[in-house]
C-alpha cells in the first residue's frame, strides 16, 4: 500500500492524459463516439483511484495555508469554467450562426433558403473522405439547409468506413459524391458541390415537370450554345440545363409554339421577324403563352414597333446617364447604367434580390395604359440624371450628347415592362394583313421541310390555327437590353437574378424566384485534419503549457534562492 501511495501521482497524470485524449477524439469526430466515451471513462476511473489512494496527501493539501490562500483564485477559476460550460451547453441546444466573412460565404442566398423551406421527404446522402475540405464545406452548406428546414435528412458517410453503402450507391468519384433522394426520384452530384449546384439539384428533384423553353433563332439573336465569346449566352444555357428547364433553339416558323414551348425567349434579334413569325408570337400569347424579349438599341425596328399591340412602347433611342455615383464606382461610360433598389418597382421578379443591376447599351421600354386586352407596368427605371437620347446615331461621341426634353425622355427612363393578357381575343390575332405584294410567297425554309405546301410569309393569318381559342393569362416581359445576361455581364451584380427570375415568373416557378449565390474567390485557408489537430494542440496545450512551465520555474527559483 505504501508503494502504491508513493507512486499514486502517476494515476493522476494518466487520468489527465486520458482527459486530453478524450477531448482530442471529440474534437476530431465532432460527436461522442465509442472511443470518446471509453477514453473519458478510463480517465475518470484513473482520477478517482488517484484521489482515493492519495486521500491523506490531498487532505493535507486542503488544510495547508497555501491552499487556503489560493482557494479564492481556484473558486474564481471554477466559476469561469462553469460559465464557459453553461455557454457551451446553451449554444449547443440553441444553435445560431453568425457569418463574419466579408463575402458572407457561409450565408445561404434567399433563393436557397426558399427552396429549402419547400422541401418535403428529401434525403441527402453525401460520401466524402473524413476530414477533407469538400466534406467540411458540404457540412456547412447542409447545416444551413437544415436550419431552414429541420425535416431535411442529411447523412455524411466516409466511403472507406462504410464501403458497403458506397458500393450500393456506386460511389467511384475521388472528390466525393452527393446523392439526393425523394421517394423513387434521385439526383446525383460528383464534381461540383457548391451551393448553386446543390440547390439546382434540389429544384430538379422537387419539381414534377420540366419547362420547355424555346430559344428563338434565325434573326441574329444571342446564341444560347455560345459559351466561349463574351456576347454568347452559353453560361445562361448551362445554368438553365441544371434547373428544370429544357432549352431548345427554335425557329418561330417551325410550327405552333403552344405545342412545343412553355415559354419563348427572343433575345437580341438583329433582323426583322417575318409577319407570320410575329403572328406566331401573338397566337402564343393569346392562348396563354409566356414570352421574354430583349432588344438592343437600333435593332429590328419593325419588330420593336410591332410590340405596341401589347401596349409595349420600345423607344428608338439610347439611354445615357450622367450619374456622379456611377462615375465614382468606376463606370466612366455614360451608356453603363448602375441600378439599385431605388430604381425598381415592387414586383416578384425584383423583390427576390437586393443587388444592383448593370445594363449597358439600353433603350427605353414603356407601357401604354389602356391597351385593349393587356395590363402591365414599368418595373425598372433609371434615376433622374438619365435620359433617352434619340439623336445617338448622329453623334460620334456620347459625351457630346445632352438631354433635350422636346424629343427625349428625361429622368426616370423606363427600361423594363411586364404585361399580362387579360383578354386574348382583344389582341386582333390574324386580323392584320400585310399589303398585297409586300412579300412574295416563299418556299418553306429548311426547318419546315416536312411540309409540302408553300407558305406565304407575309400572310399573318397563316399562323392562326383552325382551333384557335384565345384566353387570358398570357405573360410578356420586355427589357431594353438584350446583352445584360450574356457571358460578359452575367456575373455583374444581380444580372443573373434578373434573367432567371423573369423566366421563373413567366412559367410560375415560385421556388426559383430569389437571389442566387455568387461565385466566390479562392481566398479561403484550407487545412487538413492533421493541420487542424496540430493547431488545436498548440493553441490549447503548448502555448498555455509553456506559460505554466515558466511560472513554475520562477516559483522554484524564488523559493530556493
Amino acid at each position: 500500500m505504501d508503494k502504491l501511495q508513493r507512486y499514486g501521482w502517476t494515476l493522476g497524470v494518466a487520468g489527465l492524459l486520458g482527459v486530453v485524449v478524450a477531448g482530442s477524439l471529440w474534437f476530431l469526430f465532432k460527436e461522442a463516439t465509442q472511443s470518446v466515451i471509453i477514453a473519458a471513462s478510463v480517465a475518470t476511473a484513473l482520477l478517482g483511484t488517484w484521489a482515493y489512494v492519495d486521500r491523506q496527501a490531498l487532505a493535507g493539501t486542503l488544510a495547508s495555508r497555501g491552499f487556503r490562500y489560493g482557494s479564492g483564485s481556484a473558486t474564481l477559476v471554477g466559476m469561469v469554467g462553469a460559465i464557459a460550460l453553461f455557454g457551451f451547453v446553451l449554444s449547443k441546444n440553441h444553435d445560431h450562426r453568425w457569418d463574419l466573412t466579408q463575402e458572407q460565404r457561409f450565408t445561404l442566398s434567399e433563393q436557397s433558403l426558399q427552396v429549402a423551406r419547400g422541401l418535403e421527404g428529401v434525403e441527402l446522402i453525401a460520401f466524402f473522405q473524413g476530414g477533407s475540405a469538400e466534406e467540411r464545406r458540404f457540412r456547412d452548406l447542409s447545416e444551413g439547409l437544415r436550419l431552414a428546414n429541420p425535416s431535411l435528412q442529411v447523412r455524411v458517410v466516409d466511403p472507406f468506413r462504410d464501403a458497403a453503402l458506397a458500393r450500393q450507391f456506386a460511389v467511384t468519384s475521388a472528390y466525393g459524391t452527393v446523392v439526393l433522394k425523394r421517394g423513387e426520384a434521385s439526383q446525383r452530384l460528383e464534381s461540383d458541390f457548391s451551393e448553386d449546384a446543390v440547390v439546382a439539384a434540389l429544384i430538379r428533384l422537387q419539381s414534377d415537370e420540366k419547362h420547355r423553353v424555346c430559344w428563338s433563332t434565325g434573326h441574329g439573336e444571342f446564341d444560347i450554345a455560345d459559351d466561349y465569346t463574351p456576347g454568347g449566352y452559353g453560361t445562361v444555357g448551362a445554368k438553365l440545363g441544371g434547373l428544370n428547364y429544357a432549352v431548345t433553339p427554335y425557329r418561330l416558323l417551325q410550327g405552333a409554339l403552344g405545342d412545343h414551348c412553355d415559354a419563348v425567349v427572343v433575345m437580341g434579334p438583329q433582323e426583322e421577324l417575318l409577319p407570320v413569325e410575329e403572328e406566331q408570337l401573338a397566337v402564343f400569347l393569346a392562348q396563354g403563352g409566356r414570352v421574354l424579349v430583349g432588344l438592343e438599341p437600333g435593332d429590328a425596328p419593325g419588330f420593336s414597333s410591332a410590340l405596341a399591340r401589347y401596349g409595349v412602347v420600345v423607344g428608338d433611342d439610347l439611354v445615357l446617364d450622367a450619374d456622379i455615383a456611377a462615375r465614382a464606382a468606376g463606370l466612366d461610360d455614360p451608356t453603363a447604367l448602375l441600378l439599385d433598389q431605388r430604381n425598381r418597382a415592387p414586383h416578384p421578379i425584383l423583390e427576390a434580390f437586393r443587388g444592383d443591376l448593370l445594363l449597358q447599351l439600353t433603350r427605353s421600354v414603356s407601357f401604354l395604359d389602356g391597351t385593349p386586352g393587356m395590363a402591365g407596368s414599368e418595373i425598372v427605371r433609371t434615376g433622374p440624371s438619365a435620359w433617352a437620347e434619340t439623336q445617338w446615331r448622329e453623334a460620334a461621341e456620347t459625351d457630346a450628347l445632352g438631354p433635350d426634353p422636346s424629343v427625349d425622355i428625361v429622368g426616370d427612363v423606363p427600361l423594363m415592362v411586364v404585361a399580362e393578357v387579360t383578354d386574348g381575343g382583344a389582341l386582333g390575332v390574324g386580323e392584320q394583313h400585310a399589303p398585297d405584294g409586300a412579300a412574295p410567297a416563299a418556299e418553306v425554309p429548311a426547318p419546315l421541310e416536312g411540309l409540302t405546301a408553300p407558305l406565304d410569309l407575309s400572310d399573318r393569318s397563316a399562323a392562326v390555327p383552325a382551333d384557335f381559342s384565345p384566353v387570358a393569362g398570357g405573360r410578356l416581359v420586355v427589357i431594353g437590353d438584350a446583352g445584360f445576361a450574356s457571358n460578359r455581364f452575367i456575373a455583374a451584380g444581380s444580372n443573373q437574378d434578373l434573367f432567371f427570375n423573369s423566366l421563373a415568373w413567366l412559367v410560375d416557378e415560385a421556388d426559383q424566384l430569389g437571389e442566387r449565390p455568387e461565385v466566390l474567390g479562392g481566398d479561403m485557408l484550407e487545412m487538413n485534419i492533421l493541420e487542424e489537430a496540430l493547431l488545436w494542440l498548440v493553441s490549447l496545450f503548448l502555448v498555455p503549457g509553456l506559460a505554466a512551465i515558466m511560472a513554475l520555474v520562477i516559483l522554484v527559483r524564488r523559493r530556493f534562492q
